[in-house]
């Protein structure tokens, strides 16, 4: 039934890399297939560089490219002898986007050049503070031919990049014997249900908080959890400043308490986060929002705020301890519907004498029309 409805995503042919070519020949700016280098061969043995950069991950690296990428790649995940390279971003709540694929069969520096050269043609001024990697020197040697010296770090993660690329391409990818040209229509699908997870996530305010702020208020509930009933880990060494045993390791670090959070307050929070958000939207109505949040917070700026001795306290709250006092609203009690009592017949035979007393309809019609006469 697949092969005679030709129901098989992203197949144009039978042969996957003829059917990847044609594809390519189509020249969908939706694919977002902006390098494509076939097998010299013409079998689909070798491919030699393929990037993904649909225009939802071109807008993805606009927006927070800047702030750092990470890169890492993977293998298996077709019949051929081809890895799979991520460029990965994260947005305003830490939230792993994927901004660019680069498949190829030898992944050296040279194919991850090609890979930035097509960012550097899209987005000439790609920056970012920071790039997160493993030990692989290819991704850092193809980095630095293409930008040069510009101020970004290097960070070396392999643990961590190790356990992510383990589990995202397990998901996404389960069939390691797949078609090429099906992995290729699989990565462009998948960039599409990503941004509709994300915007269903942001409409509905499923994320409140930044990935790293849930992650360590989640291991602060666990740490008062474990040493509540641990005491003797805790060790003072001073003023506002504790020794604590580790749960695992046996080791000591030393916790210090500096003064109150400098966070902001949420209200203002919200606001700096909706504002970033329109910023990024191109659109007159956002920058009409824009206008207004601006003349709003000139407006606030300007009022002085005055001394708390000189405000008048209300009533209710001039002594300690009082509580503000809310007003009562009387609520309007529902109508109570009478429900209709069937008469009780004490006798049956007084009953029926009163039934054949009644007139019936012809009688009184007769009584009418002599009335009438």
């Amino acid at each position: 039934m697949i092969n005679k409805f030709n129901l098989r995503p992203g197949c144009h042919d039978n042969n996957d890399i003829t059917s990847l070519s044609m594809r390519v020949e189509e020249k969908n700016p939706d694919d977002g297939i902006r390098l494509y280098e076939p097998p010299k061969d013409g079998k689909g043995l070798q491919l030699d560089v393929l990037v993904i950069i649909t225009p939802l991950q071109l807008q993805w690296l606009m927006s927070y490219s800047s702030r750092g990428v990470s890169l890492d790649d993977t293998h298996h995940t077709t019949r051929y002898t081809i890895k799979l390279a991520f460029l990965m971003v994260a947005d305003e709540k830490n939230r792993g986007l994927p901004a660019a694929f680069l498949l190829s069969s030898s992944m050296t520096t040279a194919d991850v050049t090609k890979l930035f050269e097509v960012i550097r043609d899209l987005m000439p001024e790609f920056a970012p503070r920071t790039m997160v990697t493993d030990e692989a020197p290819c991704f850092w040697n193809g980095f630095r031919t293409v930008l040069g010296s510009t101020g970004t770090r290097l960070h070396y993660c392999r643990t961590h990049i190790a356990k992510t690329w383990e589990k995202k391409p397990r998901k996404w990818l389960r069939n390691a014997n797949s078609r090429l040209d099906s992995l290729v229509d699989l990565l462009i699908k998948a960039v599409e249900d990503k941004s509709e997870s994300k915007e269903i996530m942001d409409r509905r305010r499923l994320v409140k908080s930044a990935y790293r702020a849930k992650e360590t208020n989640k291991c602060h509930r666990k740490a008062v959890a474990y040493y509540a009933e641990r005491q003797e880990n805790i060790r003072s060494e001073g003023e506002r400043r504790w020794s604590v045993e580790s749960m695992t390791q046996g080791k000591f670090f030393t916790v210090e308490y500096k003064g109150a959070c400098s966070c902001k307050f949420m209200t203002c929070a919200a606001i700096e986060m909706r504002a970033r958000s329109l910023a990024k939207t191109d659109t007159d109505d956002a920058l009409h929002k824009l206008d207004k949040i601006l003349e709003l917070l000139h407006l606030a700026a300007a009022v002085e705020a005055a001394p708390p001795d000189q405000m008048p306290p209300r009533p209710e709250l001039a002594k300690e301890g009082g509580k503000p006092r809310l007003q009562k609203a009387a609520l309007q009690p529902r109508a109570k519907v009478k429900k209709r009592q069937p008469k009780v017949v004490s006798d049956l035979h007084e009953e029926v004498r009163r039934l054949r007393t009644v007139p019936s309809a012809n009688e009184v019609e007769d009584d009418e029309n002599d009335f009438v006469k």
